[in-house]
C-alpha cells in the first residue's frame, strides 16, 4: 500500500499547536501507512532549527516554505501542498493545526477516496442549511456571498481535515486559488467548495468533530477521532467549556519543553479571559438545546447514517 503524508502547514505563530497536533497524529497512525510532514513558513534560521528539532522529537518531519510563493497569504498555503511536499507521497491527509487526534487515524488512511474525489466532513453551516429556518437561511446567504453554488449549500464541507490523492489535489487546489475571493470570511474553504462541488465524498464527523458539539454530548454518539477547535477561544488559551483541563495539558507541556516555539503566543488578557468564560458558559447551554435535541439533532444523525455511521 502506498504511503500517505499527514500534512500540516504553520507559521511562527502556530508552531506550538502544530507541534501538539503533529505529535498526536504520529502517535495515532501506523508508520507503515503514513509519515507526518509539517511545512513551516517564513521561519528565521534559529527558530527553524529549534522547530525542526521539536518536530523530529515528536515523530514528524519539517520542511520549510515561503508565504510569498503562495500569493503572500499563509491562509492559502494548503492549496500549495502538492508543491511543498516531498515527491514520494501520492496521497495526502491534510489537518489544521487547531485539532487534536484522540483515536487511530488508520481506518481513514487505509480507505483513500477514488480518483477524482476528495473526502471531507460536513461543516456545521451545512447542517444548519439542512435544518432550514432562519439560521439555515443566514448560512446559505453567507455561502452565496462567498460564491458557493446553491446546489452545494447543504453539502458544504469543512476544510480542516481533507483526504485526497496528490494528483487530484494539484488540479483542485490550482483552480481554488484562481477563484478564491481575498478578504472573505473563509476564502480558501469557500473556494474549495466552489471547485470541488460534486466531487466530495462526505465522511463522518468522527474525523473532523466540531468541539462545540461536545456541549450537546454528541461525542458520545459519534466517538470522534479528531477534535477540531474551530473558533476562539482555543485550548492553548485556557480551560473553557466544552473542553477540560486534559485538552489544555499538552500545550502547557510543550510550552514548558519548547518555550521559544511559544514566544509569539501572548497570554490572554484577564478581561478577555473573563468574557470568554461567561460566553462559553452561555454557549454551552444554548448549544445543548439547539444541537442536542429536536430537529437539528436528527439532521446530524441522518447525516451520519448517510456516510455509514461513525468511522466512515
Amino acid at each position: 500500500m502506498a504511503k500517505s503524508a499527514i500534512c500540516f502547514v504553520t507559521d511562527a505563530h502556530y508552531l506550538l499547536p502544530t507541534l501538539v497536533a503533529a505529535g498526536q497524529a504520529r502517535r495515532w497512525s501506523a508508520p507503515a501507512l503514513a509519515e507526518v510532514i509539517v511545512t513551516a513558513l517564513d521561519l528565521a534560521p534559529p527558530l527553524a532549527a529549534r522547530a525542526e528539532a521539536a518536530f523530529s522529537q515528536a515523530g514528524a518531519r519539517m520542511v520549510q516554505g515561503r508565504a510569498v510563493e503562495m500569493g503572500g497569504d499563509p491562509v492559502m498555503a494548503r492549496l500549495f501542498l502538492h508543491h511543498l511536499l516531498p515527491p514520494t507521497f501520492d496521497r495526502l491527509l491534510y489537518l489544521d493545526a487547531d485539532i487534536q487526534v484522540v483515536a487511530p487515524l488508520d481506518p481513514l488512511l487505509a480507505s483513500p477516496p477514488p480518483a477524482g474525489h476528495l473526502r471531507a466532513a460536513l461543516d456545521p453551516m451545512a447542517l444548519l442549511v439542512r435544518r432550514g429556518g432562519r439560521p439555515g437561511a443566514m448560512e446559505a446567504a453567507r455561502m452565496r456571498q462567498g460564491g458557493v453554488p446553491a446546489s452545494h449549500h447543504a453539502h458544504y464541507f469543512n476544510s480542516g481535515v481533507l483526504h485526497m490523492a496528490r494528483a487530484d489535489w494539484d488540479a483542485l487546489a490550482h483552480e481554488a486559488f484562481r477563484v478564491h475571493r481575498a478578504g472573505g470570511l473563509f476564502p480558501d474553504q469557500d473556494a474549495l467548495n466552489i471547485v470541488a462541488a460534486g466531487r466530495v465524498l462526505e465522511m463522518s464527523l468522527a474525523w473532523n468533530f466540531p468541539i462545540f458539539l461536545r456541549n450537546a454530548r454528541l461525542d458520545r454518539m459519534i466517538r470522534p477521532a479528531v477534535l477540531h477547535f474551530m473558533a476562539r477561544p482555543k485550548p492553548w488559551d485556557g480551560t473553557f467549556p466544552p473542553w477540560s483541563a486534559a485538552h489544555c495539558r499538552p500545550y502547557a507541556e510543550m510550552r514548558a519543553q519548547w518555550p521559544d516555539l511559544a514566544a509569539s503566543m501572548s497570554p490572554m488578557p484577564p478581561m478577555r479571559r473573563a468574557r470568554y468564560a461567561l460566553q462559553q458558559r452561555a454557549k454551552q447551554l444554548r448549544e445543548r438545546i439547539l444541537w442536542g435535541r429536536g430537529a437539528l439533532l436528527q439532521v446530524v444523525l441522518a447525516a451520519e447514517r448517510e456516510v455509514g455511521g461513525p468511522g466512515n
